[in-house]
């Protein structure tokens, strides 16, 4: 799985397309290897399925040490230090709203919404514009029920807003991108929208209620005037930045 959306996949591709002529040469076959173990750390293939056993492979001693001190397991991948600490930095944080749950044990709706939109056997994948739009506000409008996966979700997205100036600059600092500043504002923007919205009344009051009972419309109003053109974050944006170019 990866978790995407319009923006995240277009610069997905540009990385990737970009890296195959310029890093992935320089990388050493004693990196390939190190990076090939800790992979169960910092897995590029998230599903329904799978989760679960991420969550819990993430707890080991193993991959608590390459969150905390990545490069002490990639000793030899030191002319891509910089990219391998930002994308677990990101990895690592994200695992406090992919491995999260509801009151009762299910999955966060956001958690769950972008596993199905990165599927390319669905048509929320291939038909972004027309399906994300619906599909994304039920998943902000559901994460209002879950006290546990409000706060996950608020939390992530401030983390991401917090570390937005130096990740860019490490990417930057990597790879040419003309229209990447732009773009990365409106990823901004709309996040802290998320956040507004999740802040608010209409939020606050939805905790209450059971998510079926929620009427799609009381919702879908409040959330017109913070989320003009949805953007779906990326659980593991970084972490699929370096491992596609990384492992080729």
């Amino acid at each position: 799985m990866r978790f995407n959306r319009k923006f995240i996949i277009s610069l997905l591709f540009t990385i990737t397309s970009a890296a195959t002529t310029s890093r992935s040469s320089q990388m050493s076959e004693a990196c390939k290897t190190e990076m090939i173990n800790i992979e169960k750390c910092i897995s590029s293939e998230i599903t329904k399925d799978n989760i679960n056993l991420i969550c819990t492979t993430s707890k080991s001693n193993e991959c608590q040490q390459f969150y905390t001190n990545p490069m002490s397991l990639t000793p030899s991948c030191q002319n891509i230090s910089e990219l391998i600490s930002v994308s677990t930095k990101i990895f690592s944080n994200s695992l406090s709203l992919m491995c999260e749950t509801d009151e009762e044990g299910n999955i966060c709706p956001f958690t769950e919404y972008e596993i199905v939109a990165s599927d390319p056997l669905n048509s929320l994948y291939s038909n972004m514009e027309n399906s994300a739009n619906a599909d994304g506000l039920n998943a902000i409008k559901n994460t209002c029920t879950s006290e546990k996966c409000k706060a996950a979700t608020k939390k992530y997205l401030q983390f991401i807003i917090d570390n937005n100036n130096s990740v860019s600059k490490t990417i930057e600092l990597n790879y040419k991108f003309t229209s990447f500043q732009n773009t990365n504002v409106e990823v901004i923007n709309n996040l802290k929208r998320y956040i507004e919205f999740l802040n608010g009344n209409e939020c606050k009051n939805a905790t209450t209620i059971q998510a079926n009972q929620l009427k799609s419309d009381q919702i879908s109003y409040a959330l017109a005037k913070y989320i003009a053109k949805p953007t779906i974050i990326s659980l593991t944006m970084y972490l699929i930045l370096i491992f596609n170019f990384i492992i080729i």
